[in-house]
């Protein structure tokens, strides 16, 4: 399985990037922006994207928004990570077709958590 982590901190990246390879996903990508995010998506498939709002020139829910518009992106499972929790916010993620939904800061046992719930959901959506 091929992961996509998109967050402009490193520190968040490779935290990220930690759970996954515990969790045995050890074929992970990093982007630092949102641009970065779209090229490398238009080079790899990925199976999961987890992704920052918040991030310099394309944020996080523009980044989603374009990626459900290419059919081979349309039910790829998404786990937005942000410190954003309004109700405005929320609700564009879901409108996005956001899979999960993560605040930060968060402990690395909830992300595997997290990553867990969306996969198990996905693969229930996809059987």
């Amino acid at each position: 399985m091929k992961v996509l982590v998109v967050d402009d901190s490193p520190t968040m990246r490779r935290m990220v990037k930690n759970v996954l390879v515990q969790l045995g996903h050890t074929d992970v990508l990093e982007a630092e922006d949102g641009i970065q995010a779209l090229q490398l998506l238009e080079m790899h498939a990925v199976d999961l994207l987890i992704i920052d709002w918040n991030m310099p020139g394309i944020n996080g829910i523009e980044v989603v928004r374009r990626l459900r518009q290419k059919s081979r992106y349309q039910s790829l499972p998404v786990i937005m990570i942000s410190i954003r929790d309004n109700r405005d916010d929320v609700l564009q993620a879901a409108q996005a077709q956001v899979s999960g939904y993560l605040l930060k800061p968060f402990s690395p046992t909830v992300l595997q958590k997290k990553i867990e719930q969306v996969l198990a959901a996905h693969k229930a959506e996809t059987n």
